[in-house]
């Protein structure tokens, strides 16, 4: 029974895997979210924070104006 349940829950994720989502990304309203991200520098298949060139530059940003503003978001 246990592997039955297993089985189910496998096929309704590769389900969505391999159709909701394809679908939803195809659709209008998504690709041009996709689009504006892709335009914006935004690496939708980033692992990690640090992956994505926009977010790299945005890091950087803070960290300047931290450095020339230390309690600018808390204080210590």
């Amino acid at each position: 029974m246990r592997t039955l349940a297993l089985i189910a829950a496998l096929m309704i994720l590769a389900g969505i895997w391999l159709i909701a989502l394809p679908y939803w990304a195809s659709q209008p309203q998504m690709r041009q979210a996709l689009e504006r991200h892709a335009a914006a520098g935004l690496n939708g298949g980033a692992t990690y924070y640090t992956e994505n060139p926009a977010a790299l530059s945005n890091l950087q940003a803070i960290q300047r104006l931290q450095q020339q503003q230390p309690h600018l978001f808390w204080k210590l």
